[in-house]
């Protein structure tokens, strides 16, 4: 039962985003942006914050005030928007 609580724990820490589309998945994982298809998957890493926020609004419909801090508590990732 530990072992499940520290995955589950593990899962949690981590800034995650996910959407399914008709044709695609489409992931967000701390900086790391990936679609999925069926027969490709494309990878693409969000330095800067106008990207990330940009991903955020068109991907996911996520619009975040300025100045929003996001931090990733058990990875070096952290961006203020």
């Amino acid at each position: 039962m530990s072992d499940h609580l520290f995955r589950l724990d593990a899962y949690l820490e981590r800034i995650r985003c996910t959407l399914p589309t008709e044709d695609a998945r489409i992931l967000l994982y701390d900086s790391e942006l990936k679609v999925r298809r069926l027969d490709e998957t494309t990878t693409t890493r969000l330095e800067q914050k106008d990207s990330y926020r940009q991903t955020l609004q068109c991907s996911f419909g996520i619009v975040l005030p300025s100045g929003t801090k996001l931090q990733s508590p058990s990875s070096q990732f952290n961006i203020l928007l």
